[in-house]
């Protein structure tokens, strides 16, 4: 050793260093030591002191949560939002989910005449099953993290389906089923195509199982039409038509932010026959509403393209996916008088500015925006999905067509839904096989919460993976195996829809033919399942049932498939492995560092 440095390390020994302890900090620095720590270790901090506690309750869970989930903004419950989203971060990274058909059954009722559903039949006469349309969001109407309430609307065929739930602490969970279908509708020539439900500005207005919900439906025959399920007065269930001349509506989109509109009021863009867009103002007080404005977005030079999509990337652009074309995404601007002609930018997929890719045409399909870091949308990150089956990251702020690419080296399908989970998550629905991809988009400002440090790389818990929504254990019924049958074909055809009910919402839903799946990411064998997740319901005595939901109807569990996409091939990342029913798993052992207990290797 030095001298120098062995005299000074004898100092050193010789002095009195006073220490520091986690109380004496002051609260800045502890927050910047909670930010690194694990929920565990939060929950350990709180029960080391008195003051610890009430630093952690007061600050901790708050900056814990907004580290590790910026994507998140609960305002009040902290404690329990981390405990929500920690438990959802390790049920995706475990692929730890069920899955079920949702369907009408107990408290349902249609309308217009309001008459109780004894048992509900999907729509029959046609070629092939509906292809759903679906909309969803939740939102508080308690005073704890877990009085919420969930909507979720989807087409069927010419009826539109509304599913209630609302749940609360004190008296588990109450559900409501309506239907509406128009008296002279007929399936086929009045098919909804597009529904958007108009979220309430006021969470309180809709706070009780038979409130009223607002619906913008639209059709195959030319109608659209805001509803009022069930109607909040005896003028009936339309509150609104919006002019359309009889041409079809293909597809809808709702601009999200009204603030910065100079009307405060949300607009509305339909896509009308295959080159049309109308804009309307969103006013439930009006009978009629004309649109502002009208344009063509498709030249008529260019034959056989067509628009697949609308969508709204902030109050002030509209993206238009379209095809097939060298220029498959444009950008319009909207004024408060109305859209304008001329598209502010058009994308093509051709790879990055500096690069000389051949121009080819194509088609992109859905269209979906990205949060910024704070949680919001500004109109700039947007994710689109093509007819060559890659799903495209895309910023207004750069002058490449794209700035990232996703894609599944195992399967080049068509890609006909998007749903981003914040900036962290893709799922994307393909046009074949009933196959859902997962992409980890690994995006700065997402989570960055890993609930077991590093995962084991053997149990392929990590990576891009692949389910198939096809029920493995129902094929032995044979009355499922002939060529009509709609359950052969909706687990074998398209994903058409996606849709959560928020970013972290525990809850999925899949449109695919003649059905609807609902994906809850929940555990079987948790230890201390969230409430959120896995509630319980209230009997027709008014006692509440302890027992959770999945284990009340565990044998309308569906049992999938799932592989991991893998990136170089390898057989040992892409082993098919299906899903355990929910009985043979509750005998499983827990293994909470691999994936979920009901999976298990197909031999």
């Amino acid at each position: 050793m030095n001298p120098k440095n062995q005299q000074l390390s004898v100092r050193l020994k010789d002095q009195r260093i006073p220490t520091t302890t986690l109380v004496d900090l002051p609260t800045e620095l502890l927050n910047q030591v909670v930010s690194h720590c694990a929920a565990t270790s939060v929950g350990h901090l709180s029960r080391t002191s008195r003051s610890l506690h009430e630093f952690v309750e007061k600050e901790g869970w708050r900056t814990f949560t907004q580290t590790r989930f910026a994507n998140s903004s609960p305002l009040v419950h902290w404690r329990d939002a981390a405990r929500s989203l920690t438990t959802l971060s390790r049920n995706w990274q475990r692929r730890a989910f069920l899955a079920t058909y949702l369907e009408p059954s107990n408290d349902a009722s249609s309308l217009p005449g309001g008459q109780p559903i004894k048992k509900w039949r999907r729509p029959a006469g046609q070629t092939m099953g509906f292809q759903p349309a679906v909309d969803s969001y939740e939102h508080f109407i308690g005073s704890r993290w877990t009085d919420r309430r969930q909507v979720v609307a989807w087409s069927a065929g010419a009826t539109l389906m509304i599913h209630v739930r609302d749940k609360f602490e004190n008296n588990g969970t109450r559900v409501k089923w309506w239907t509406y279908k128009p008296l002279s509708s007929v399936e086929g020539r009045d098919d909804i195509t597009s529904v958007r439900i108009l979220k309430p500005d006021d969470q309180h207005s809709r706070n009780s199982i038979d409130s009223s919900e607002q619906i913008i439906v639209g059709t195959a025959n030319g109608d659209l039409q805001l509803v009022e399920v069930p109607p909040a007065s005896d003028s009936g269930v339309i509150k609104t038509y919006y002019v359309t001349n009889g041409i079809s509506v293909r597809s809808t989109s709702l601009s999200t932010d009204v603030e910065n509109t100079l009307d405060q009021l949300q607009h509305l863009a339909a896509n009308l026959s295959d080159s049309r867009i109308a804009i309307y103002r969103v006013d439930p007080s009006q009978f009629k509403v004309a649109p502002v404005s009208e344009i063509d977005a498709i030249p008529r030079s260019r034959k056989g393209c067509r628009i697949w999509s609308t969508k709204f990337l902030d109050s002030k652009h509209l993206a238009v996916g379209l095809g097939p074309s060298i220029e498959p995404i444009n950008i319009f601007e909207v004024r408060p008088e109305g859209i304008v002609e001329e598209p502010v930018r058009k994308i093509g997929l051709t790879g990055s500015a500096d690069e000389l890719d051949p121009v080819k045409a194509s088609s992109i399909y859905p269209i979906e925006p990205l949060m910024d870091s704070n949680g919001g949308r500004n109109g700039n990150l947007f994710l689109s999905g093509g007819y060559d089956g890659i799903v495209r990251l895309h910023d207004m702020r750069s002058p490449s067509p794209y700035t990232a690419v996703y894609h599944d080296p195992t399967d080049d399908a068509a890609i006909y839904s998007l749903l981003s989970r914040g900036r962290d998550r893709v799922v994307a629905g393909a046009s074949r096989h009933g196959l859902l991809k997962m992409f980890d988009l690994r995006m700065s400002g997402g989570s960055i919460y890993d609930y077991a440090g590093a995962p084991d790389t053997n149990d392929s818990s990590i990576g891009d993976w692949n389910v198939f929504i096809n029920p493995r254990d129902r094929y032995v019924n044979s009355s499922w195996r002939g060529p009509n049958s709609w359950m052969r074909r909706s687990a074998e055809g398209s994903v058409y829809n996606l849709s959560s009910p928020s970013p972290t919402s525990p809850f999925i839903f899949a449109g695919v033919e003649n059905a609807i799946v609902e994906f809850n990411f929940s555990s079987v064998l948790d230890k201390h399942p969230d409430p959120i997740f896995l509630g319980s319901s209230t009997k027709a005595t008014g006692r509440r049932d302890n027992t959770p939901s999945y284990l009340q109807h565990k044998q309308d569990i569906l049992n999938l498939a799932m592989y991991s996409q893998g990136t170089d091939g390898s057989r040992e990342g892409m082993k098919l492995r299906t899903q355990r029913s929910v009985d043979e798993t509750l005998g499983q052992d827990i293994n909470p560092a691999g994936l979920d207990e009901r999976w298990k290797e197909n031999q």
